[in-house]
């Protein structure tokens, strides 16, 4: 049920449970609702999103009421795209690569139950995440997305939909998902929860000390903060070639587990994740959505998935598919020896302009890493297809939810159910496309000419 706190492995169970849509009911004074809304002052600069600005509202889910919490948009990218630096119109951008729907017609929140009171729980939770799903027509890649990732024992969040009501008024149909911090990794380790959590950190010679530190999202007060393991880890890395990567990194890695992680991380086309290594304004590659957390009972780095909205497409965008370059997505793959380290230039996405984006295994941890768990892999993909990725299995799952969202898609004001529908069915119909895009994937690496 839902209450103040509960034991840590029943944390989120009520919440993040699939078989029901929970309704959200957010209220906010006029004024509150005003400083959200005030899109003049949501950036700090062109590219970086205002964290730290929370509103006062109250909460209601179920029986349950919290007359004050903390409600801020969630996102960086996909928040500071849609504005021009203090300019409070908001753009409409509609993007046929995302099935033609408008990008920036809602925001995803975060809700922060600790922000004007301490010891504030939701089944357990001191944060949760509304995700809007604007770049996702079918409004399910998410969700299948995580589901896959927990069918093969990858440590993943949960997700569920949910109604949202703001003033009283339906807002409409949004995902539910869970808060990667130390109430997730009391519940999945049960044992060693409290162990270092980093968000966005890559062991990789790009990444400072200070880079580090601001990565770490538990232990992380001054007094008792230490980020030596990761920086251990990281020096290991840079050591390393390919004669001893797996020797040095058995201490720090569980290589089935990451074999595990990038068939799925494949087989959905995540091209934004962890193998996504892009150039901003700065020389340096960054990757992101993922965390890192320490598992202080066997001393691993678990590698978790974060932000799966933009998966499951076909072909992937940015990356190779079927082994081959696709128009302007033409950045080597996971199983392709690059020629160059040149950067590629991809257009996708029109309100990003070019992106730079890096081949895969110009990354030493990743050509290390893929040294050692490749081979392993396309035993793997072949089970991954025959169960959880399955036309069946997959099926199943869209169907149920399909059902159980429909009434929601129906009433949510900004969407169009026939497109809705029509969406699901293709995401239905690409299953055999994700298939063999993973199967040839696997089957063998190949050299860039």
């Amino acid at each position: 049920m839902i209450g103040i706190d509960v034991k840590r492995e029943e944390i989120g169970n009520d919440v993040f449970d699939d078989s029901q849509i929970k309704s959200y009911y957010l209220t906010f004074s006029d004024e509150e609702y005003e400083k959200l809304m005030d899109f003049s002052t949501l950036l700090l600069d062109q590219m970086t999103m205002n964290k730290d600005r929370y509103v006062e509202a109250s909460l209601k889910v179920d029986d349950v009421e919290f007359p004050s919490i903390g409600v801020r948009f969630k996102g960086d990218h996909s928040v500071w795209n849609c504005f021009d630096f203090g300019n409070p119109e908001r753009k409409v951008l509609v993007q046929s690569i995302w099935g033609d729907v408008d990008v920036c017609q809602r925001f995803s929140l975060k809700i922060d139950l600790d922000r004007f009171g301490d010891n504030r729980r939701l089944d357990g939770l001191k944060k949760i995440n509304l995700h809007s799903m604007s770049s996702d027509p079918s409004k399910l890649r998410e969700r299948l997305g995580y589901s896959l990732f927990r069918d093969m024992d990858i440590v993943a969040p949960r997700m569920a939909h949910a109604r949202v009501y703001i003033n009283g008024e339906y807002h409409g149909l949004f995902a539910v998902v869970e808060q990667i911090d130390g109430r997730f990794t009391a519940n999945r380790f049960l044992e060693s929860g409290d162990g270092n959590l980093y968000k966005e950190v890559w062991p990789s010679e790009f990444e400072s000390n200070a880079d580090v530190k601001k990565a770490l999202k538990t232990n992380d007060d001054e007094d008792i903060m230490d980020v030596s393991d990761f920086i251990d880890f990281q020096a290991d890395v840079l050591s390393s070639d390919e004669t001893n990567f797996e020797s040095n990194m058995a201490p720090y890695l569980d290589f089935d587990y990451l074999a595990r992680y990038f068939v799925v991380d494949r087989a959905i086309n995540n091209f934004d994740g962890p193998l996504l290594f892009w150039l901003p304004g700065e020389y340096r590659p960054i990757n992101h959505n993922y965390y890192w957390y320490h598992n202080s009972e066997d001393g691993k780095f678990v590698l978790i998935p974060w932000d799966l909205d933009k998966s499951l497409w076909y072909p992937e965008p940015l990356f190779w598919t079927n082994n081959a370059p696709f128009e302007d997505f033409d950045v080597p793959n996971w199983n392709v020896v690059s020629s160059s380290c040149d950067y590629h230039v991809t257009t996708f996405d029109f309100r990003f302009g070019s992106w730079a984006v890096l081949p895969v295994d110009c990354d030493l941890f990743v050509k290390n890493l893929r040294s050692v768990i490749y081979d392993r892999q396309q035993a793997i993909a072949s089970e991954f297809i025959a169960g959880p990725f399955s036309q069946e299995s997959v099926g199943q799952k869209i169907q149920l939810w399909r059902d159980q969202i429909k009434d929601a898609i129906d009433e949510d004001p900004l969407v169009d159910s026939t497109k809705w529908s029509d969406a699901v069915d293709e995401l239905l119909t690409n299953m055999p496309n994700y298939q063999e895009n993973l199967t040839l994937m696997m089957s063998g690496i190949i050299n860039e000419e």
